[in-house]
């Protein structure tokens, strides 16, 4: 049998993080992702799941086609392209940085209370959490409670050791903004921090143990379910509820109901296939007010699509990130939606991969959130925050890297050899 072997003197080379997290690349990840959520659609357990048309499989063939597209055409730009991995200063825990996380988890604390001051209640702790959530009142300072979820990503990302002692500090801001968003009954905003710290931590410092993996997922999916529950059995009489404790969650012989709200969240294209079948034979494409949700302040046309999708196929309110795009305007914003989206998320996340850049990573991992949620719905066009929160990670990992002041070693007693000592006096 041929064995290779190496030239003398030569060494295996360990195996870099970067390589490994490529695997996390939205390029990959995303259609992966989608295939699998269209394929779990097809297991029907609810009366409103119908067989799709073939329009229907035609979109669900052009989003990761689209999105592969515009992530493809992203890595042909010269600054990607040119992006290689300069030596940059480990990010570094020191008191300028703590303070500026306690100024943003107090703004944003403060205005969550704010909000509900004036709703005069507090979601989780109501008789009707949905009611409850959908009567806070809204309103530009809405966009202040973004600083919770940036105070909580760049906290639990900063910390090369989140067991170490040095990482208290930081892991107690990241769990104050989870239970402030828990008093809020917001599954997406509880879970956004821990996943994108979590893809953040994998695309910066490496991937962490199985073990850990296995827990932060076991734990994700208790939130979710929970939470799920919690709502749910609040008001049984509801429409949607009504669908689900009439037939799945009666149905003796679907041996996972603990799993059925993740299976509502993974099958979202059943809304999606819906939509498809609705627009434009049952009403005109809306030529961008249901895209325009984000900014409904200044685009007073626009409306939700949720309404629609209630109606078609409650428990599935949502028609993933295709599904506005598609009631905008069929194929065509359909394509160009998903290839706008690709360009973003993919070229981001190679850009961070090929710089090795801190900040850049806090920005790569939240997109890659932002499109990974996309398989439940569109982020990107029915909320501004993402505006927001990009340039401030950029903002506060850039700060992060610019307070070095220590040898990179000496946070957590071990040595990065990406990072080479530095004189204090360089």
């Amino acid at each position: 049998m041929a064995t290779l072997c190496l030239p003398a003197g030569a060494r295996r080379r360990p195996p870099d993080r970067m390589t490994r997290a490529t695997l996390l690349s939205p390029l990959f990840v995303f259609p992966a992702l989608w295939f699998l959520a269209v394929g779990i659609s097809q297991i029907r357990i609810l009366p409103v799941q119908d067989a799709w048309s073939m329009r229907a499989w035609l979109v669900a063939v052009v989003v990761p086609v689209s999105f592969a597209f515009g992530g493809l055409l992203s890595l042909a730009l010269p600054q990607i392209r040119s992006a290689h991995r300069a030596p940059t200063n480990q990010p570094s825990i020191d008191i300028r940085l703590r303070l500026l996380l306690l100024g943003l988890l107090a703004v944003g604390l403060a205005e969550q209370a704010h909000q509900f001051i004036l709703a005069g209640t507090v979601p989780l702790f109501s008789a009707n959490i949905d009611a409850a959530r959908f009567a806070l009142p809204g309103g530009p300072t809405t966009v202040l409670r973004d600083l919770l979820t940036v105070a909580a990503i760049v906290a639990l990302t900063v910390p090369r050791n989140l067991a170490s002692r040095r990482a208290i500090f930081e892991l107690s801001v990241g769990a104050t903004v989870v239970a402030a968003f828990a008093l809020e009954a917001s599954r997406a905003s509880m879970l956004l921090p821990i996943v994108v710290a979590l893809f953040a931590r994998m695309l910066y410092w490496g991937r962490p143990s199985l073990r850990t993996l296995a827990v932060l997922g076991a734990v994700v999916i208790t939130i979710f379910t929970a939470m799920f529950f919690a709502r749910t059995t609040q008001h049984p009489n509801n429409p949607v509820e009504r669908q689900l404790h009439a037939t799945a969650l009666s149905n003796e012989s679907w041996p996972t109901h603990g799993l059925l709200p993740v299976y509502v969240a993974l099958a979202a294209p059943t809304g999606l296939a819906a939509v498809v079948d609705y627009f434009p034979q049952r009403k005109p494409f809306g030529h961008g007010v249901y895209d325009l949700v984000a900014f409904d302040l200044v685009a007073k046309e626009a409306r939700s699509i949720r309404p629609i999708t209630g109606v078609l196929t409650p428990p599935f309110v949502t028609a993933t990130i295709a599904g506005p795009l598609w009631a905008d305007g069929g194929f065509a914003a359909v394509f160009f939606g998903l290839a706008i989206v690709g360009f973003l998320s993919v070229g981001a996340f190679t850009y961070a991969r090929r710089t090795r850049e801190f900040r850049y990573s806090l920005v790569a991992a939240y997109l890659l959130y932002l499109t990974l949620f996309g398989i439940y719905a569109n982020l990107f066009t029915q909320y501004p925050d993402w505006l927001i929160v990009s340039p401030l990670l950029l903002l506060l990992g850039s700060l992060a890297q610019r307070s070095h002041i220590a040898a990179p070693d000496a946070q957590d007693g071990e040595r990065d050899p990406r990072f080479p000592v530095q004189s204090r006096t360089a």
